[in-house]
């Protein structure tokens, strides 16, 4: 209802977290495979990523209507195109990356917890002391280095 009576207000009210649309388009523009999955309606989501003047594909967008994060994660993994691929998961609901952990199918996906965003201290806690097994915590700046050992940012893209 918000966003139908008032748009402007409510993507004022839905920010991005800091610096994370720019390791997105810097991604983007150095040829990295990015996909969304978020627990929004598609169509929110794709008002977000516009007016966070992200180009975002449409058909890289998985959303609420997507079917749960796990479901998507698996077809994507089905993938031929995708095959071999390293697949990393990042995720501010501690609750989600467990769910995909314990599913063996997913295995093989690397998994991030940011430390911002819907998260705690105590779950930040908890991944940091290993206890949880292959849920990384990561940083803004480990984000911005992700898969590379130097900066999205740095990026040098023709």
């Amino acid at each position: 209802r918000w966003i139908a009576a008032d748009q402007v207000g409510w993507l004022g009210r839905n920010r991005a977290y800091d610096g994370v649309t720019d390791v997105m388009q810097a991604m983007l523009r150095g040829g990295a495979e990015v996909f969304v999955i978020t627990t929004k309606q598609k169509r929110f989501c794709a008002a977000l990523l516009k007016d966070f003047g992200l180009q975002f594909p449409e058909e890289k967008l998985f959303a609420l209507e997507d079917g749960p994060k796990t479901e998507v994660l698996l077809g994507l993994l089905q993938r031929p195109a995708l095959k071999g691929r390293t697949f990393h998961f990042i995720e501010d609901k501690l609750g989600t990356l467990k769910k995909v952990s314990a599913l063996p199918d997913l295995s093989e996906i690397k998994l991030h917890l940011v430390d911002w965003g819907y998260n705690t201290e105590g779950d930040r806690s908890s991944v940091r002391s290993g206890s949880l097994g292959d849920i990384s915590l990561i940083t803004k700046v480990d984000f911005q280095l992700l898969g590379l050992g130097r900066s999205w940012l740095d990026l040098n893209v023709a």
